[in-house]
């Protein structure tokens, strides 16, 4: 393995375990509110950080298998929340654990349903932060009518190709993160069944399964009526969509990111809309940057990865 591939290990890993030690309790007051789907309520919970005066608000997203207090959620909201700003970080369909149903990776329903929520519509602006998955869930959001009452989204270390990721984090070398992530997928499928709710696949035969595609197969085609998962990740992915971005967009990549190589993202980035900008880090790993990261997203002064975010979307209002 060559030195530039390991730094993006390292970086993802190290950040990790680094922020499940360092950074504390979740940041922010339980928040919660609901909608109707197809005639059933749809919960959506998170937490909450600002001063009810605040006029700018920031949804944060989290990644696949993840949480509203995913590490990596709960840095940003340490880092941003304050007076002038409320962050809130929300669970994606499942996410909390409540069993109620469970998400994929291009479910932008629940989304579209936070945003005309009242309590959302008081902000004056809404910016939108996703991780990950939680960053291809933005970044196709963007892309749908609807998304304009956003003023702007960021996508970090996202999958924009949902195949060809599928398709690297199942071969050889990818087992830890593999088992990491499925690890959380499954408790999020387990408490479905166990709050009595129906479900396409038994417990038992998704608690063996060891791959993304099986996963996807097994779960995701069957619950929300694809017919193949070739048609999932077909009509999902916001690789061939970007040219339909509607409002200002953000897509940070790490050229050594373990997880979601640039190989998956380059080649959907030629035809693109004129609003999104992409910024390449070369030190980095999957969610795991310098903490004096310099993206030329605003003021020198304020590095790292939240503050230059926040800079751009400042740019936005």
């Amino acid at each position: 393995m060559d030195m530039s591939r390991l730094s993006g290990h390292i970086w993802t890993v190290v950040s990790r375990l680094i922020g499940n030690v360092t950074i504390g309790q979740t940041q922010g007051a339980p928040w919660s509110t609901s909608y109707y789907d197809d005639g059933h309520e749809i919960a959506i919970s998170g937490y909450l950080l600002g001063s009810n005066h605040a006029k700018n608000l920031i949804v944060l997203l989290h990644g696949l298998g993840g949480g509203a207090a995913s590490p990596y959620c709960r840095e940003t909201m340490s880092r941003l929340g304050g007076d002038d700003l409320a962050i809130l970080s929300v669970d994606m369909r499942g996410a909390d654990r409540s069993g109620q149903d469970f998400y994929h990776c291009g479910l932008t329903s629940d989304l579209h349903a936070l945003i005309r929520d009242s309590f959302i519509q008081k902000f004056d602006n809404v910016f939108i932060l996703g991780f990950s998955v939680g960053g291809h869930v933005a970044l196709k959001f963007a892309t749908e009518p609807g998304a304009e009452s956003v003023r702007a989204v960021a996508a970090i270390c996202c999958p924009i190709d949902l195949g060809a990721c599928s398709d690297w984090m199942d071969g050889v070398g990818r087992n830890f993160y593999r088992r990491h992530v499925l690890k959380g997928l499954k408790e999020i499928y387990a408490h479905v069944a166990e709050v009595g709710h129906e479900v396409p696949t038994p417990v038992e035969r998704v608690l063996a399964i060891k791959t993304f595609r099986e996963w996807d197969e097994l779960t995701v085609v069957p619950r929300f009526g694809f017919n193949s998962v070739e048609e999932y990740y077909r009509t999902q992915s916001v690789s061939h969509k970007l040219r339909d971005l509607r409002i200002p967009s953000l897509l940070i990549a790490a050229e050594n990111d373990p997880m979601v190589p640039a190989f998956t993202i380059r080649p959907h980035l030629e035809n693109v809309a004129s609003c999104l900008k992409v910024c390449w880090v070369e030190r980095g790993g999957h969610l795991g940057f310098p903490k004096n990261l310099d993206l030329g997203l605003g003021d020198p002064e304020n590095l790292g990865l939240a503050k230059q975010i926040l800079s751009w979307y400042q740019t936005c209002e």
